[in-house]
């Protein structure tokens, strides 16, 4: 799937955040200790994002967040 970064605004700004932060490798609870909501929120947006990236899986996420450009690999 090669969807360019010129779809950002079919993410949300707090989509966006919880995807970079899964994308830098923390976990769902970790996550939400950060953003200061529920674990149920964090997987809640992993679950809105997969579907709005026809993903099946969080590596399929993972690759379309960065193919997408919304996060870079270092």
């Amino acid at each position: 799937m090669a969807v360019g970064p010129q779809h950002s605004a079919a993410l949300t700004h707090k989509e966006l955040e919880v995807l970079r932060l899964i994308c830098s490798g923390l976990r769902t609870k970790q996550i939400a200790q950060m953003l200061g909501v529920s674990p149920k929120t964090v997987a809640k947006h992993r679950y809105t994002m997969m579907q709005k990236a026809g993903a099946g899986n969080a590596v399929q996420l993972l690759r379309w967040g960065i193919k997408s450009g919304f996060v870079s690999v270092e």
